[in-house]
């Protein structure tokens, strides 16, 4: 009877002890799962064009920016004539030209950025002359 008694204590040690120390197991994320999202502090980058565009030409950097939903990008420039009409804006992965048409002789125009892709500055020259072009693009 008391080795009957020392297993039921031991038993209930065991127990007790495999409570305390849950085991320890390697899971895959479930890509559907919800997470709390927080802000990180992210390099954002300028960069300076100088550029001339002859008539009825469209002008496209020569790298791209890859951006996301919610990202935004900025065009700031002036040109000369400034009575030309120029369309400025994002060229997408696609190849579609998504612009705002400027007459005037500056923009300061921030694009939203819907999809995920890669985006290049462009500008296309409407009018009948060549046209001088500086600023800055920030993403």
């Amino acid at each position: 009877m008391h080795i009957h008694k020392s297993v039921r204590w031991a038993l209930a040690g065991i127990l007790v002890f495999s409570c305390l120390c849950g085991p320890i197991q390697a899971a895959e994320q479930n890509p559907h799962q919800d997470f709390a999202m927080f802000d990180i502090n992210v390099q954002r980058a300028t960069n300076q064009f100088n550029l001339k565009v002859s008539s009825g030409r469209v002008a496209k950097a020569a790298t791209s920016f890859s951006m996301g939903p919610e990202e935004t990008i900025t065009i700031t420039a002036s040109f000369s004539p400034s009575n030309a009409s120029m369309d400025f804006g994002l060229m997408d992965s696609d190849g579609i030209f998504h612009y705002v048409t400027i007459t005037g002789g500056t923009i300061n125009q921030t694009f939203l950025i819907e999809e995920w892709g890669d985006y290049t500055l462009a500008i296309r020259n409407n009018s009948s002359s060549t046209v001088t072009v500086s600023g800055f693009v920030n993403y």
